[in-house]
This record gives structure tokens, C-alpha cells and sequence, in this order.
């Protein structure tokens, strides 16, 4: 299986606060992972920001109503790419059947280039505050607890581009291609499964 993970330190802010060193960021939590005002556990994070660079995350601040706007967007596109991929899987254990025949095969490849097509449209298109947030730059944002609350909860959020998931060289024209494609989509479908995961706790945490 094939998985990189492609987060950028320091991505585009669209915050309504600035840009803080990672001490000071680190500050605003102030409470250690796992609990309910920080990230969800490691165990259950699909990819944790990187720890020693210039700027530890990019904190993106939320107040509560906008946060749950932001993660019900999140995750309609987060099910729908689960949808897709699972298509996608589907046509690449129907081709790596060594029985089928050649126009039966490119007929699923036609299939599943269309299903790719739709899903790099659904990552391209998740825009929020006029920035791309599916594309590895955000990292963790922040949402506000309810009021008089002033902690935050922190969401990471997953970079859901095709070559992170490792699916972006798929080739089920052939046999061999067709195997290690559907190797590739059962790691993208775990990946899902963990951020979907992740989403659901974030919005308990929440009382969404």
C-alpha cells in the first residue's frame, strides 16, 4: 500500500486572528491531546502535524456557528469521496479477475477515470474563507466551544489529495495494474474511515 502524507507547516491563514508563533499558539490550547479540548488521540489522528518546524500548525480560528458549518461541509465531502473511492475499488477487483475480457476491463478503467475525475473536482472545489482546505495547507483549525467557552477544539484536517492517498498512478487496464490499484484503495478507504472517525468525535466534542 502506498501512503504519503503531505502537510505543509505553514499553510494559507484566512483566520480572524493572526498568525502566532507555535509557543504561543501552543498557549491558546493549553491542554494536553486527547482530551476534549484538543486533538482527537494519536491512535485515531490519521496523519499528526509535524512537530519541530517553523511553525508547529497553522491554527485557523472558528467561533462556534461557523464550526459547525466548516464540519458539516467537511464531512459531505469527506462521505462523498468515501463513495467514490469505494466505486472506484469496485471496478479494480472486477478487472484484476484474470477471466474478463480486454473490452470488459477497459470498459471499468473508463469507469473508474470517471470516478476520478469527479473526485479530484470534489478536493479542488472545498474551498472555506476563499482558501483550499482539502490540499494538505490547513492542518488544524480551531473551533470555539459554545459561549461564555473560550477553548478550542482542534480538528485536523486531512489532506485528501489523490497522491497523498496514494491513488494517483492507479492503472487497472491490466492484471498486475489492477491488483496493486486495489491494494492502493483499501488504504484510501482505511484513511477515510479513520477521518470520518476523527469528524464524529470532533463533533461530539462540540455538541453537534
Amino acid at each position: 500500500m502506498k501512503f504519503a502524507s503531505r502537510l505543509s507547516p505553514c499553510g494559507p491563514l484566512a483566520s480572524r486572528v493572526p498568525t502566532l508563533p507555535c509557543a504561543v499558539a501552543l498557549l491558546l490550547v493549553a491542554v494536553p491531546f486527547g482530551v476534549s479540548t484538543g486533538q482527537a488521540p494519536a491512535a485515531t489522528s490519521p496523519t499528526p502535524p509535524r512537530a519541530g518546524s517553523a511553525c508547529y500548525a497553522p491554527i485557523r480560528a472558528m467561533d462556534h456557528s461557523e464550526g459547525y458549518l466548516f464540519l458539516e461541509d467537511y464531512g459531505a465531502r469527506v462521505g462523498y469521496t468515501q463513495a467514490l473511492v469505494s466505486e472506484m475499488r469496485a471496478y479494480a477487483a472486477l478487472s484484476a479477475n484474470g477471466s474478463i475480457s480486454a473490452e470488459f476491463r477497459a470498459f471499468l478503467a473508463t469507469q473508474l477515470a470517471e470516478r476520478r475525475a469527479v473526485y479530484q473536482a470534489l478536493v479542488e472545489g472545498a474551498i472555506w474563507r476563499g482558501f483550499p482546505y482539502l490540499d494538505g495547507s490547513v492542518g488544524l483549525i480551531g473551533i470555539q466551544q459554545t459561549l461564555p467557552n473560550t477553548q478550542y477544539v482542534l480538528v485536523f484536517i486531512q489532506d485528501m489529495t489523490e497522491a497523498t492517498l496514494g491513488i494517483d498512478n492507479i492503472d487497472i487496464s491490466y492484471d498486475a495494474g489492477a491488483s496493486a490499484a486495489l491494494e492502493d484503495l483499501d488504504g484510501a478507504v482505511d484513511t477515510l474511515l479513520i477521518v470520518q472517525g476523527n469528524i464524529a468525535v470532533a463533533r461530539f466534542q462540540l455538541g453537534f
